[in-house]
């Protein structure tokens, strides 16, 4: 044992060439850059990448509880267990889908007309949002002269990148790109908030704005 402590204190230890340079180590921590220039940027990038990932976390976190609101469940935290379960974004919308149809045509009204609406515009959003999301789920990081740090596929596919710098940044994911995505999160997860909000409203007095003809004669 101590024979191995020795080896891992030495192996953090700055080491020196035949010729006298120093060597340092190589370090863990992700807030410093790789060495090269061009990486600098890398901890505003992964920095930025976190906070995206972190905003989509809060997408689906909102979803579940209109998943919730819309089974009328007595035991929130188990409808948004069986939520997240599924692990297919379709598929957990489409969990959603088949309650709230029913749920905004049970009863007639504007109100019910109006979040049948919206919540079909707000799956079509949070559908392409998905999109973004798998980008940044599944890219490979790369580092390159003129571009920074940038994201892009698997590590197969570096080959379809364009040389040229300003030509490479249009198509790969920068800080900026990501940046936007975190936006476009953060704005469906309000969204969805105030959707939930208005559903609650609705099914507190589902005829509130339903004039039932007079039954006098």
């Amino acid at each position: 044992m101590e024979q191995l402590g020795i080896l891992l204190n030495g192996a953090a230890m700055a080491s020196r060439h035949e010729d006298g340079e120093v060597i340092e180590p190589i370090s863990d921590d992700w807030r410093k850059p790789a060495s090269v220039e061009y990486a600098l940027d890398e901890p505003k990038f992964m920095a930025e990448y976190g906070r995206s990932m972190a905003a989509w976390g809060n997408v689906e976190h909102a979803l579940s509880s209109v998943f919730a609101t819309a089974l009328e469940v007595k035991q929130v935290h188990h409808a948004r267990a069986a939520f997240h379960s599924v692990i297919s974004f379709r598929d957990r919308l489409g969990m959603i889908d088949a309650p709230m149809k029913m749920v905004t045509t049970s009863f007639p009204g504007e109100q019910w007309l109006n979040l049948s609406q919206e919540w079909a515009r707000l799956s079509d959003t949070l559908n392409k949002a998905s999109r973004h999301r798998n980008v940044l789920a599944h890219m490979h990081v790369w580092h390159s002269p003129l571009v920074g740090t940038f994201g892009w596929k698997d590590i197969t596919r570096i080959s379809e990148l364009p040389m040229d710098p300003y030509e490479r940044k249009k198509v790969t994911v920068t800080v900026e790109r990501m940046r936007d995505y975190r936006k476009s999160f953060e704005s469906c997860t309000r969204r969805v908030r105030d959707f939930e909000q208005d559903l609650l409203k609705a099914m507190e007095n589902p005829m509130r704005d339903v004039v039932l003809p007079s039954t006098q004669k």
